[in-house]
């Protein structure tokens, strides 16, 4: 009853999603029309998040009781959207009975392949009816503490070198179909969270023996890896420089196995998880500022507050201001009042990244404040958000002490996506094919085995249509595990970490699947090493003119 009532106005105007792919050259256009309720934005960005889709521009608008938006999106490839299934998820990422195992009048009704053990049909003990959109799941436990339905896995622990293919591996030999995965790493840590359900005909797996499995694979991960950091230190001291140590050395790890018993929202869960991560990793850091008596040293071991970088530590007194800062492409934020239309002012200058518009709108969300209009820009390298706001409550925001708070979280919101592109020393790569048994961590292996570290991933599967796309943010692992993760590293205008092309033909041959890399990636990538190419010179020059 209280579920009909909170819901009779969308049931009496129903919710209007419009699809035109003629109004941007660039980009599908998607229009929301519907009737305005409490997180309605933020359900819209995740279901978009949750198709792979970045939002390229936005205009929000919630004034009233109406909620009209628009959004321009692109693929994971940077181009329209054109896929007939992902154009009908669109249009129906409002409706209030959506289910991701609906199939659409476009498509065939065939259930998924393997997958990770992924079957939407045969055992109605393994998925329970898993209802729900995109990353929302239905879940529910067995007799005894055992998996029964779609359920969630978050783990944080220190991050080495083949942890996501460890894992992966582990969640599999438990029986287990892998949907949703997600990683992101900070500073030595990386924080995980995997959809699981038991695979059809299996029996069922008990909470504690999946838990204590997956401990016992990261605790032979860390005993590999203390003999690596001494290899790492003994290069460090012929001259090589070693990558950063966690902040800590007793890191706070933890994984939690959970049954879920309500729809699982895999992104706001992942966005809570990111946060109680790099809480973890800030305290972590305070006390190891304590300990040093206040010693800083380099940007790899900075003991300032996470949550503060160099632009954001330091808040602009007006929207003008902070966009001047923007121009010279330095990060930064603006929290302003304005009496004039009652709405508190918010800017935000950043690098775009994936995931970037969500997690800003659900940190908002998450400390009870309502936007009412907003435009968001974005290009290859940076995002433009100008937002205006009140409180959930319908007061104005006005005390610094408001806008200091909301400032603080949306610090540390920017600094939960994917890593930068440094001169192309991050490589942008998206795995995409036919799902089967074992998928992830044979990719994740291969890219293990050619010397190179995930930093950031995101990976789903879609059972209806038996498909899995993976996006993988890889950085050099470091020197002693292949020689294609070294071959070409390192010199101006190579392609980084070897042949792509032979790491294709790899995964094509031996998975069975297309690997490529993303457009917005290798633009960044052919940027960097222009940049280099142009410092190259002008050293060059520069020593000339000093030999003359």
């Amino acid at each position: 009853g209280i579920v009909e009532y909170a819901t009779l106005e969308l049931r009496v105007h129903p919710p209007s999603v419009k699809i035109d792919n003629t109004l941007d050259d660039s980009a599908t256009v998607v229009i929301v029309d519907s009737a305005n309720r409490p997180g309605t934005l933020v359900e819209v960005v995740e279901r978009l998040t949750e198709l792979g889709l970045a939002v390229r521009n936005a205009q929000i608008s919630s004034d009233g009781g109406w909620f009209v938006d628009v959004f321009h999106v692109t693929n994971a490839e940077g181009e329209k959207v054109t896929d007939r299934r992902t154009l009908w998820r669109i249009e129906n990422i409002l409706d209030l009975d959506f289910d991701i195992f609906q199939v659409s009048p476009r498509s065939s009704s065939a259930g998924a392949g393997e997958g990770e053990g992924v079957d939407v049909g045969g055992d109605a003990t393994a998925l329970d009816g898993g209802h729900g959109h995109g990353g929302q799941r239905s879940g529910g436990e067995g007799a005894a503490g055992a998996f029964r339905g779609m359920n969630v896995i978050e783990m944080l622990v220190k991050d080495e070198p083949g942890l996501l293919m460890r894992m992966s591996q582990v969640v599999t030999r438990c029986h287990m179909n892998i949907f949703d995965t997600l990683l992101w790493s900070h500073r030595g840590y990386a924080a995980v969270l995997f959809t699981v359900s038991v695979s059809p005909g299996q029996q069922l797996v008990h909470l504690d023996e999946l838990k204590r499995a997956l401990e016992h694979a990261i605790e032979e991960g860390s005993a590999g890896s203390h003999q690596q950091h001494s290899q790492q230190h003994s290069q460090h001291q012929q001259g090589e420089t070693p990558p950063d140590p966690p902040p800590h050395p007793d890191y706070h790890s933890f994984v939690q196995v959970e049954c879920s018993l309500d729809t699982i929202y895999v992104e706001k869960r992942f966005y809570r998880l990111k946060m109680k991560a790099f809480q973890i990793i800030e305290e972590a850091t305070a006390e190891l500022a304590r300990r040093r008596g206040g010693g800083g040293g380099g940007e790899g071991n900075d003991c300032r507050p996470l949550g503060a970088s160099a632009a954001t530590s330091r808040r602009s007194e007006t929207p003008q201001e902070a966009k001047r800062q923007a121009q010279g492409g330095e990060e930064c934020t603006s929290v302003r009042y304005d009496a004039q239309t009652r709405y508190t002012n918010l800017y935000v200058h950043s690098r775009d990244r994936p995931q970037l518009l969500f997690d800003t709108v659900c940190t908002l969300s998450d400390l009870s404040v309502d936007v009412f209009h907003a435009t968001i820009d974005t290009d290859s390298r940076f995002a433009d958000m100008e937002f205006f706001v009140k409180s959930s409550s319908g007061s104005e925001i006005r005390s610094e002490a408001e806008m200091g708070a909301i400032e603080e979280r949306l610090g540390r919101a920017l600094k939960l996506g994917a890593p930068p592109h440094p001169g192309g020393s991050v490589l942008c790569l998206q795995v995409a094919g036919s799902d089967y048994k074992g998928l992830l961590h044979r990719a994740a292996g291969k890219f293990f085995e050619a010397g190179l570290d995930i930093a950031y991933c995101t990976s789903r599967t879609d059972p209806v249509a038996g498909q899995n796309t993976s996006v993988f943010y890889l950085a050099a692992a470091g020197p002693g595990i292949k020689e294609l993760g070294k071959k070409g590293a390192g010199k101006k205008g190579s392609e980084p970490f070897g042949s792509l092309a032979r790491l294709s033909e790899i995964f094509e041959k031996d998975l069975g699947l297309g690997l490529k890399e993303l457009g917005v990636g290798k633009k960044r990538r052919e940027e960097g090493q222009q940049q280099q190419q142009g410092e190259g010179l002008e050293q060059q020059q520069q020593q000339q003119q000093q030999q003359q």
